[in-house]
């Protein structure tokens, strides 16, 4: 078992999505007045295509992941604890500081637990689809939904691999 040959070329594709992202979030904080100022908002706006061309570019990177370890024995399981070991150290840590050490050092009260809970079990994607109450960091539902293409992704290419998947490059 290799790992998948690396392609120099997504890292430019990884950072025209970070650049795409910036600018519609810079876009819709900063007012224009000028003529220029309002163009390079319209243009902001397609920034919101980053976030689509991220969950593109890791679909694909992931799927030739699982394509490489499919004959492992311990398939999901090796696949989730590396996934989880990239993203939850950091994740949590965040949370934490959010929920507890930032009320802690402004003498604020932290947010009720039944509006964190969302965050806490990568649910504020369904949270903020169903307006639920929720409070946290709005911006951390395409981690939600990333986690959740982690979890059942694994199960589609393990099932449909010999049937109608194509084997990424």
């Amino acid at each position: 078992m290799s790992s998948p040959k690396y392609i120099k070329s997504l890292d430019g594709i990884r950072a025209i999505a970070a650049l795409l992202v910036l600018i519609f979030h810079f876009s819709q904080y900063v007012i224009f007045s000028s003529e220029w100022g309002k163009l390079i908002q319209k243009v902001g706006y397609l920034g919101q295509t980053g976030v689509s061309l991220f969950f593109v570019l890791s679909g694909f990177l992931i799927t030739r992941i699982l394509f490489d370890q499919i004959q492992s024995q311990h398939y999901w399981k090796n696949f989730i604890i590396r996934r989880s070991l990239r993203i939850f150290p950091l994740y949590f840590l965040y949370l934490t500081c959010e929920y507890f050490l930032v009320p802690y050092l402004t003498h604020t009260s932290s947010p009720d637990i039944s509006l964190q809970w969302y965050y806490w079990f990568y649910l504020q994607d369904f949270a903020t689809t169903f307006r639920w109450p929720a409070a946290g960091p709005k911006h951390f539902w395409s981690l939600a939904v990333e986690e959740h293409f982690y979890l059942l992704w694994p199960f589609f290419v393990l099932y449909y691999k010999t049937k109608q998947l194509i084997h990424p490059i």
